[in-house]
């Protein structure tokens, strides 16, 4: 099974609504997602990466099971950009997993392997400009550090080099420890090398096609911008994303709508 990208899309006369089935794997692998400035650094606690790890360990462990549904994003398209306001929690640390995937091939001497990863879902070169560009950047607090621990091989020098200086590096920095444990004591415990290396392609292939999520858009009326040109804070609940405004480049000048329904269809 694998869960089939598409999009249902239901255009009115004022308004339209969009939810689009993905998998974290290819969202991952449009290369121009962004977290926007305003919103919140990495939160995440090590129980809830280790959560999110084990239970995909869970499904695919389960031969019954062939896939996991994360969660639910909320994002905006903009000139070729999509902005994520809520879910980045998940997205980034699935890519700490995947980079500590990398981290470990390219620490085996496969560097054709993890340079491969790194193209797919990590950072990687625009065919224009050569210019090398991270698939996800997180907020400006967290960027940098994100980009230098995480998305930077083993070995480079800036990597060396990336301290934390925030709460939240913190945790990203606990984040990047976690997932190298969990390869160590879980993907690849007792498998010799031939093994290992099978064991983390189907990891690496579970999250492409298997780690399914859902993304709403929010409603605007046809032909205008989604968000204002001034930046405003928060008119509602922050912690909610029903009816709901919240800051964009500007702000969003339509609330957002999430349906929670699985799109998905099996092959």
């Amino acid at each position: 099974m694998i869960c089939v990208k598409g999009v249902i899309q239901v255009p009115m006369q004022t308004s339209g609504i969009e939810i689009a089935p993905e998998t974290v794997g290819h969202i991952l692998g449009e290369e121009n997602l962004r977290v926007p400035l305003s919103q919140r650094s990495y939160r995440w606690q090590t129980e809830h990466v280790e959560d999110l790890y084990k239970d995909i360990n869970g499904v695919i462990v389960d031969q019954t099971v062939d896939e996991y549904f994360i969660g639910s994003i909320v994002g905006i398209k903009s000139h070729g950009t999509t902005f994520i306001y809520d879910g980045q929690q998940r997205l980034a640390t699935t890519m700490v997993l995947i980079a500590a995937i990398r981290d470990h091939f390219y620490s085996s001497g496969d560097e054709e392997t993890a340079r491969l990863i790194e193209d797919e879902s990590l950072i990687s070169k625009d065919r224009k400009t050569h210019e090398i560009r991270a698939h996800f950047v997180l907020n400006a607090e967290d960027h940098q550090f994100f980009h230098d621990r995480i998305l930077l091989r083993p070995g480079a020098t800036k990597r060396g080099a990336a301290k934390p200086q925030r709460e939240s590096h913190k945790r990203i920095e606990k984040a990047a420890k976690i997932a190298k444990d969990f390869i160590g004591t879980t993907i690849v415990s007792n498998l010799p090398a031939g093994q290992s290396s099978k064991n983390l392609h189907r990891w690496l292939d579970f999250i492409k096609e298997g780690s399914c999520l859902s993304i709403g858009y929010p409603c605007r009326p046809m032909n205008e911008p989604a968000y204002d040109e001034k930046p405003r804070w928060d008119e509602g609940n922050s912690n909610s994303t029903k009816n709901r405004r919240v800051p964009t480049p500007g702000t969003l000048r339509y609330p957002l709508r999430m349906t929670n329904v699985n799109l998905f269809t099996r092959s």
